[in-house]
């Protein structure tokens, strides 16, 4: 079966913390293969099946970050500076390549920029683009359903903790 078991909490993908479910064998276009059942924890309605001999999605699990990764992946912010794009199109490319990638220091980069650009917006009663709150909104879904889970705090309390934790070392 591989390192993971029933029962394990890991990160999948673009479907975030997951926990696994079960281990079952089904058969697809005539063929029997064995899944991974997953039921990520911030979609109560979805059940993901991943084939155990599908090496390129097996990839896409990882174990959740420790408290400690998420205070360096912080940390590691502060000195990345966030790239932005005046071509539109360039910052989606690079914006669905994070995605691809699951990487959450691209997410939390994504973050950095977007929020307080739709704050700036808010205030002057506009809203971001579309295709900008979509993104945001994925990166956080997958960002914070991580960090909430590890932190053990609400979603909502995710970026309160991170420009707490940025000002601390910024100060």
């Amino acid at each position: 079966m591989g390192k993971y078991t029933i029962n394990d909490v890991i990160s999948y993908g673009s479907h975030g913390v997951c926990k696994i479910m079960d281990l079952t064998n089904n058969v697809v276009a005539g063929r029997q293969r064995q899944y991974y059942v997953l039921k990520p924890l911030h979609d109560n309605k979805a059940t993901v099946f991943v084939p155990v001999d599908n090496p390129k999605l097996l990839n896409k699990f990882r174990p959740l970050l420790s408290r400690d990764d998420i205070y360096s992946l912080i940390d590691r912010s502060v000195t990345e500076k966030p790239r932005w794009h005046n071509e539109d199109t360039s910052s989606r490319n690079d914006y669905n390549g994070i995605f691809e990638e699951a990487t959450l220091d691209g997410m939390l980069w994504m973050i950095k920029i977007l929020h307080p650009k739709r704050e700036e917006r808010k205030s002057i009663g506009k809203r971001l683009c579309v295709t900008d709150e979509n993104l945001m909104k994925k990166a956080e879904k997958i960002l914070y359903g991580e960090l909430s889970y590890v932190l053990n705090i609400e979603s909502h309390e995710v970026w309160p903790f991170i420009t707490n934790r940025l000002n601390q070392i910024t100060n």
